[in-house]
């Protein structure tokens, strides 16, 4: 949850409706866009920003 509310900025309420998975793409995602330029993997990056997309797509149509 500190990661959650703390770095993510996520309310409480945000947390506990997530799935493990929509915070783990969460914390990747912001590992990869939070990377030095000179290590960041433009795919990785592509890959990390479509998974919590997509996470937070399905969470919003309630599938």
């Amino acid at each position: 949850m500190g990661i959650a509310c703390g770095v993510l900025h996520w309310t409480p309420p945000v947390f506990w409706a997530a799935t493990p998975h929509e915070l783990f793409a969460a914390i990747e995602g912001y590992q990869a866009a939070n990377r030095p330029a000179d290590e960041a993997d433009d795919e990785e990056i592509a890959s990390a920003t479509q998974a919590l997309y997509q996470a937070l797509k399905a969470k919003e149509e309630g599938v």
